[in-house]
């Protein structure tokens, strides 16, 4: 239990340092949205008031939704207050809403009234979303004060506990001033839209004569298409007696026919050592020895067979049982649930992706069938505008213009008949939705590619360590590694925060197009080698020196051993786990082709430019070990690399490459209490020495064991003068 204790108390200091802020994003007021389908008697003077004194406007309005769900449903399921997961209900609710395109922006607050306990309310902290419960048109408005306050900052134990609506303490302001994480409509753990990953979704409803109507103005209207993975939805068709899961044996899903399968060929090989056996008895001792021989020979084909059995049971069921299937649990269900039921590991599971593919959601009549296709859709449009699905390539061709290309992308080609049948104009969508049909013939842009390789991610931002020890168990030590997409915003607000840090490379870079990957994996594959180890370490290194002597060269343990400081650090490089962040990051990079080669643009002519921090260096150099050949390589930024002497870095493909950082060793070496205890650094392997930038003396008040790594303490790097080492270039 102390143990336990002790991993909690060190992972919430990691976490609560990574939640530091800095004085940039601080809106001082807030537009709260009621949403329900009618007005309901409120006042909220007083929440108004309140916040007021700590700095915060707030802005009330009622917002009317035509979505009946609350309505429909008699009583809401509400998660545990300190929960970090929206519910599966809660998500198709908020996501119903927002197809209705409502304006969002990072100081919008949205509040979904719904049917349930009136003492029920649920929200997360820095998330725009929260739900409270109402009864025959009844709420509390002490819940709305509640919500508002979890999702801008502060403690939801704090929050729960509150009898009504009272002041805030000077803790509670002051967590309110400090906390400047933007707002986000998404949990940290769903999948929000993105428009790259190997595989591409579509969802719609068609006729029993295989057609639909469109629009013909905007064809794709009538297609659902809400994401991308890396990964295909392979359904365990739980009502079918043969192939319904009955258990799992090292991640398979084991159903009767694996088991068929496997008996048929135990009751051949019983029958083949009978014949065997039986031939022995009557035979001579060599010859009876050739038998035994045999024998093992037999054994060894009976376990290899019973082993391809198995195999070839469960490629079959994937590959082919799979390929269209109806999924029977979802009959007469909508498109909606059955998105949101695609993360239930129940009736799903995953299977990657090597190429680029389509998975297509057919509902017809009331049923739903899945199936798999290549990159590009083609649909038939006859003279009334009815469309039917013709067929998948991995060519995109335009018939009527003679255009005729490979494709790495994703696309759907819609082609319009007249009454003779004959094909009067084609169009051209990406899985985004957007027209693509005259952009395909366009001058190809060179353009900048600035791309931002986050590293860890911490579990929490929480400033409460009560807060944090009550979602410690719906949460886990760590987040799931990265899911290898890409993403056209700071998804997981990773560098926004910190003095807006990547608005301030975008100034220096002025980048066409930008571009956010996920570099986070589990401190398993860190040099730490695992979450323990990492707070071992934590809770014995020495604070920073204060003044201008340092004492901090030997460390006293607490077994009364005392040890060189800097033997305490990380430094035996875990290969094994940079070479998994590195092989994970070849996926990001063909998916960033992937993106960057959509008509019109190809990418050989365009340049990159990579910012990294933490893990994301290893991540950075698999993306770009992808990319190599494939686009220019201009600067690269690598800032506190984590374990950089993993993989040897190609320096010479890039016109500039930096790393920042604190120093162990050498001429600029810093003081053992000042070094980086997450990432024990080195120079990156295959860099020039004269490359590597020091933390500068100015900021050594910055400096320790988890200052020297954090992000929001790089901003020194932008005061680098030009024509000196480390300058980011201005463009």
């Amino acid at each position: 239990m102390k143990q336990i204790t002790f991993l909690l108390v060190i992972t919430f200091l990691f976490s609560s340092f990574f939640g530091r802020t800095q004085n940039e994003f601080n809106p001082s007021s807030y537009h709260v949205h009621l949403v329900y389908d009618q007005v309901l008697a409120s006042e909220h003077r007083e929440i108004e008031r309140i916040f007021q004194s700590a700095g915060i406007q707030l802005t009330f309005s009622w917002a009317h939704t035509p979505l009946q769900i609350s309505r429909q449903v008699k009583s809401w399921v509400f998660p545990a207050l300190g929960s970090t997961q929206f519910t599966e209900r809660q998500k198709s609710y908020r996501d119903g809403y927002f197809r209705g395109h409502i304006p969002k922006s990072e100081t919008d607050i949205y509040l979904f009234f719904v049917q349930g306990d009136t003492n029920r309310y649920f929200s997360i902290p820095n998330k725009a979303i929260g739900f409270i419960g109402i009864n025959r048109g009844q709420f509390s408005e002490r819940n709305i004060f509640k919500t508002i306050g979890i999702q801008l900052g502060l403690p939801s134990a704090q929050m729960d506990s509150l009898p009504e609506i009272s002041s805030f303490t000077d803790e509670q302001i002051r967590l309110l001033k400090e906390n400047k994480i933007p707002l986000r409509f998404n949990d940290d753990y769903e999948n929000i839209e993105t428009s790259n990953g190997r595989v591409a979704f579509y969802f719609w409803k068609e006729n029993p004569d295989g057609t639909f109507l469109v629009n013909p103005l905007y064809p794709m209207q009538q297609i659902k298409h809400p994401f991308k993975q890396n990964h295909f939805f392979v359904y365990l068709d739980v009502t079918n007696p043969f192939f319904k899961p009955r258990f799992q044996v090292l991640g398979f899903h084991i159903c009767l026919i694996h088991m068929l399968a496997v008996l048929l060929t135990l009751v051949l090989q019983f029958f083949t050592f009978r014949k065997i056996n039986k031939r022995m008895l009557d035979s001579r001792f060599f010859k009876r020895l050739s038998y035994r021989f045999a024998k093992l020979l037999v054994w060894g084909l009976a376990i290899s067979s019973n082993i391809l059995a198995f195999y070839a049971t469960e490629y079959y069921y994937t590959n082919f049982h799979m390929r269209f299937h109806e999924i029977t649990s979802f009959h007469g269900k909508s498109q909606l649930e059955l998105e949101h039921k695609l993360s239930d590991a129940f009736q799903f599971r995953t299977q990657d992706a090597l190429f680029g593919r389509s998975q297509i959601f057919r509902q017809i009549s009331q049923s739903w069938y899945a199936q798999r296709e290549d990159r590009v859709l083609y649909f038939d449009v006859d003279s009334t505008n009815h469309a039917r699905f013709l067929h998948a390539r991995n060519v995109l061709e335009l018939k009527t213009k003679k255009y005729n290309r490979r494709t790495q992308s994703h696309f759907v080609v819609f082609r319009f008949h007249d009454k003779n049948d004959v094909i009067v104009r084609e169009k051209v969508y990406n899985h985004m939705g957007f027209e693509l049909t005259n952009k395909l013939f366009l001058p190809d842009p060179a353009k900048r590619i600035l791309v931002f390789v986050n590293g860890y991610r911490p579990v929490s931002t929480n400033q409460s360590m009560s807060d944090f020890l009550g979602t410690f168990q719906e949460k886990g030590v760590e987040f799931p590694d990265s899911k290898n997409q890409l993403f056209s915003m700071d998804r997981y607000a990773y560098w926004e925060p910190w003095n807006r840090f990547n608005e301030r490379f975008q100034q220096r870079i002025q980048a066409d197009e930008i571009w956010y990957a996920d570099g986070h994996h589990s401190v398993s594959t860190s040099n730490h080698g695992s979450v323990i180890k990492f707070a071992g370490t934590a809770a014995v290194y020495p604070k920073p020196c204060k003044g201008n002597t340092h004492h901090c060269f030997r460390t006293k343990l607490p077994s009364n051993q005392t040890v060189e400081t800097l033997s305490l650090l990380a430094t035996s490089p875990n290969y094994d786990g940079f070479d998994l962040r590195f092989q994970h990051g070849r996926i990001a990079g063909k998916n960033l082709l992937q993106v960057l080669n959509e008509a019109p643009n190809y990418s050989k002519n365009d340049t990159l430019f990579i910012v990294s921090h933490s893990m994301g260096h290893a991540y950075a150099m698999g993306m770009c070990a992808e990319l190599h050949g494939k686009i220019q390589f201009g600067e690269c930024f690598i800032m506190a690399p984590e374990n950089a002497i993993g993989k040897s870095f190609d320096s010479r493909a890039w016109i500039a490459a930096w790393q920042y950082g604190a120093v162990r060793t050498g001429k600029h070496k810093h003081a053992p209490c000042q070094q980086d205890g997450v990432a024990a650094q080195s120079l990156v392997k295959g860099l020039p020495s004269n490359h590597r930038i020091p933390f500068p003396r100015s900021h050594e008040n910055q400096m320790g064991f988890f200052e020297s790594h954090f992000i929001g303490y790089y901003t020194w790097i932008f005061d680098i003068p030009k024509g000196h080492p480390g300058y980011v270039t201005q463009h």
